[in-house]
């Protein structure tokens, strides 16, 4: 991989895995970057994938960044569909992992299962945090307007309050609803937010 200065104009940044290339590159060459909640990440994620929560990687990223310089791998970011490990790059630049280090999986854990290929499953059954932001989302709007109507008309500005947030997080990328939710009991999962690196030398099969 290159980086986004030596790299082609046209080519996009950061560089984008598929599935079927993933599977063929061995934990020697790649670190997987798992930046989903850790209740979605025991619910099923990629084998040998590491958790690594998107909103612990400001002080978890640099012994991330320490454990790839010694094992002179690159680290591929994982969550669900592929945004919220857009929104780990930065993070990881900041923690001083060049550019042409990092690289997305394609379509994320979702894009994976739906060509067949294998995931480590447990016993909980969280909902996907996209899922779960769109459900509160629409409670919100619903309890609006039902209190617009039974309680006072002004109350409707509590719908458009979330349709405003929703607007926000498309255009920004950046959901203050999914990092309230992330923080929430189900999406901790059984034990506390992985924050120190812990990086496996298993092979992927």
């Amino acid at each position: 991989m290159r980086t986004r200065r030596d790299s082609n104009p046209e080519e996009p940044f950061p560089v984008e895995i598929p599935s079927a290339r993933l599977a063929d590159l061995t934990p020697d060459k790649v670190v997987l970057v798992d930046v989903r909640t850790p209740g979605e990440y025991q619910t099923a994620h990629i084998p040998d994938a590491e958790n690594f929560p998107l909103n612990s990687l400001s002080s978890a990223g640099a012994n991330l960044a320490s454990a790839a310089r010694e094992r002179g791998v690159s680290l591929c970011l994982i969550c669900r569909s592929g945004a919220r490990a857009r929104q780990a790059v930065a993070s990881l630049l900041a923690a001083g992992i060049p550019a042409n280090q990092i690289s997305i999986l394609s379509g994320g854990v979702a894009a994976w299962e739906q060509e067949g290929r294998p995931l480590v499953r447990g016993q909980r059954r969280t909902l996907p945090l996209d899922a779960q932001v769109r459900i509160a989302a629409g409670s919100v709007v619903l309890t609006g307007a039902f209190l617009a109507l039974l309680v006072h008309p002004l109350l409707v500005l509590v719908s458009a309050f979330a349709g405003a947030g929703l607007v926000m997080a498309g255009f920004t990328g950046l959901c203050p609803m999914a990092n309230l939710l992330a923080a929430m009991p189900w999406n901790r999962g059984d034990d506390a937010p992985t924050t120190s690196c812990n990086i496996t030398s298993r092979t992927r099969k």
